[in-house]
């Protein structure tokens, strides 16, 4: 299980360590979290815009003298 092998390495070595914890992970559980839908992405499919934007993207090629 994911949780388990994320907290393995955990080790609490004090109460005030513990408490800590728990309250981080509260407050964590209490973010609000963004579902995929609210994610906005635009996929370009125009092939020239597509060129455009990676020739920009590409070092420059050295010219030989």
């Amino acid at each position: 299980m994911a949780t388990s092998s994320i907290l393995e390495s955990v080790r609490l070595s004090s109460p005030k360590a513990a408490s800590m914890f728990v309250d981080a992970l509260e407050e964590s559980a209490s973010m609000p979290r963004k579902s995929p839908s609210e994610y906005k992405y635009h996929v370009e499919k125009n092939p020239e815009a597509i060129r455009r934007f990676v020739s920009k993207n590409l070092p420059k090629e050295k010219t030989h003298k």
